[in-house]
């Protein structure tokens, strides 16, 4: 693994936390997941998303940034084997863009703007390509209730609020990976993604790969 801090990104139900928790164990890197359960407002956003959205999002932006500036700037390198989380904190501000209203987020960006600067940047950023056909039958799968009212549209909405979002992004590299239907836990599978994204080093910028 050329990178020692990565960051793993994808829509809902893309599997982010199963392919960090299978590269973790691969590389034997730390591993830093999201806590998103105990967000007070996440289970009436779906069904009132205009009534809870900034709420939800201010919510969700204090917690992301308490868990990654936990992870001073550099200190990840202390970690032997790297460090993989399953978001970075630019998730804050794609889902805003899409869910606040224009006035919210003029505000939400004036808290954004200062909290990023203290988070460390990853050295590689990984999206995990699904269509949403494919994410409403994962989110179906794993039965969380307050998942229910996700509709096609919403997840339609975060993929291209992440792609407006990659376009810009000059920092780091940031690779979108087509996954198709394939399950990271099947035989090989984890093995073909290691050999085309870990093998070697990327420049920074987009570039997108087929698994």
């Amino acid at each position: 693994m050329n990178a020692s801090y990565i960051a793993i990104e994808g829509n809902i139900g893309a599997g982010k936390t199963s392919l960090v928790t299978l590269l973790g164990q691969k590389f034997k890197s730390e591993t830093l997941f999201e806590t998103f359960e105990n967000n007070p407002f996440l289970p009436e956003f779906y069904k009132d998303t205009q009534k809870n959205a900034f709420p939800l999002e201010m919510f969700f932006l204090a917690e992301r940034y308490k868990q990654l500036t936990a992870i001073d700037a550099g200190q990840h390198k202390l970690f032997g084997n790297g460090l993989i989380s399953d978001y970075y904190i630019s998730k804050s501000l794609i889902f805003a863009g899409f869910t606040l209203q224009p006035g919210e987020l003029d505000l939400f960006k004036r808290f954004y703007e200062v909290i990023e600067k203290q988070v460390a940047l990853p050295e590689l950023l990984i999206y995990i390509h699904r269509e949403v056909p494919f994410l409403l039958k994962q989110i179906a799968k794993r039965g969380r209730g307050y998942e229910s009212d996700i509709t096609a549209q919403y997840l339609e909405n975060v993929n291209n609020g992440y792609y407006g979002w990659f376009k810009q992004e000059t920092r780091m590299p940031v690779i979108i990976i087509n996954s198709g239907n394939i399950d990271f836990y099947e035989e090989g599978a984890l093995e073909a993604l290691i050999d085309k994204v870990f093998t070697r080093k990327w420049a920074k910028g987009l570039q997108i790969l087929d698994l």
